[in-house]
């Protein structure tokens, strides 16, 4: 089995692959505070204590501080059980990934953190701009955003929010497997 888990964009999920990467069973939801819960939940229902897994990655962020802290100490120790190191990719990595495969390269798109950024795909590079420069009525993939932050976009762009899901697991399966799971923060907890 393959475990991989994102609690860095909207929807957040988690998901089991077999050995031959077919989807068996995943998990999504968008309220942040129950990541700990649907994940272990999750881990419950669809994989036994008998289950040898083979592979554990997740998406190291942009995102929330205590998601991204709940995804880290999850992914931790599940490495640990099984003595597995984990993949882990940043959340533009998975969505270049994505968007390319959709031929979506060019389209701006919106992820949930802290800074006033739209990031778009040119020439397979994740290039960032300022959000305040940008018209909000021109078209913006908007999927990745909680609703209440999506919702002032006239023009949003609809896509399968769990489209990544489809890319994921290749994507992590490229990195290089590290001994534990560090979250890749867009800004420090603290701020001076």
């Amino acid at each position: 089995m393959k475990f991989v888990l994102n609690t860095s964009f909207d929807p957040h999920f988690c998901a089991l692959f077999d050995a031959q990467d077919t989807l068996i069973a995943q998990s999504n939801w968008v309220i942040s505070r129950e990541d700990g819960q649907n994940v272990w939940d999750f881990l419950k229902m669809h994989l036994p204590p008998e289950t040898k897994v083979s592979f554990i990655g997740g998406i190291s962020g942009p995102g929330s501080f205590s998601s991204l802290r709940a995804g880290g100490a999850i992914l931790n120790a599940l490495a640990f059980k099984f003595n597995l190191p984990i993949h882990q990719a940043r959340a533009d990595q998975v969505i270049i990934d994505f968007l390319e495969n959709e031929n979506l390269e060019g389209k701006a798109f919106l992820l949930n953190s802290f800074s006033d950024r739209v990031f778009t795909l040119e020439n397979k590079h994740f290039v960032p701009q300022d959000f305040t420069s940008l018209d909000p009525s021109i078209p913006f993939i908007t999927t990745w955003l909680p609703a209440n932050k999506a919702t002032h976009f006239t023009n949003p762009i609809s896509i399968d929010p769990l489209g990544p899901l489809h890319t994921i697991l290749a994507t992590l399966q490229k990195t290089a497997p590290q001994k534990g799971f560090v979250p890749d923060y867009e800004y420090p907890a603290v701020q001076a």
